[in-house]
């Protein structure tokens, strides 16, 4: 989604509402999330001295893996967006600020729900669809040599 400068200086402060599609939006991560469905954008634009300040909300429904179970969910997000550029530019591109603003709301550690208990050691079967039957032994850790320490010791 762009916008001409020139329309900005002749129209006053512009205001926008529009719907962008999905595919505008690239997300290259290694989690590979996606947008999903248009992204409904609302933009409010307007000259100021030698500055076009640019400023909006969108809403965006994102497709992601969770981090534990690895099935994919989906989520939607409200965003807001703001920047500046100088009036010499002819277009502003506003599809990029939402793509950057769409990065940083990604989780940092996706969950399709809190209490996802994710896949099994052992089989690797979702644990959150049902209980797997293997037996999973119990890992040693390098902690168990201090189970054995006296702890009335002083």
């Amino acid at each position: 989604m762009q916008l001409k400068v020139r329309d900005v200086e002749r129209g006053g402060p512009l205001v926008l509402d529009d719907f962008i599609p999905a595919g505008a939006f690239p997300l290259d991560t290694p989690d590979r999330p996606s947008v999903v469905g248009p992204v409904s954008v609302h933009v409010k634009a307007e000259v100021q001295t030698d500055l076009v300040l640019v400023w909006g909300t969108a809403v965006v429904r994102l497709e992601i893996q969770c981090g534990r179970c690895l099935e994919r969910y989906s989520f939607e997000e409200n965003l807001s967006f703001d920047f500046d550029a100088p009036i010499t530019q002819e277009f502003l591109d506003v599809g990029e600020e939402i793509r950057q603003a769409v990065m940083v709301a990604l989780p940092v550690q996706p969950l399709c729900r809190t209490n996802c208990r994710g896949l099994c050691p052992g089989c690797g079967h979702n644990l959150n669809k049902s209980i797997c039957s293997c037996v999973s032994e119990r890992l040693a850790s390098p902690f168990d040599v201090l189970s054995g320490l006296n702890k009335n010791k002083g």
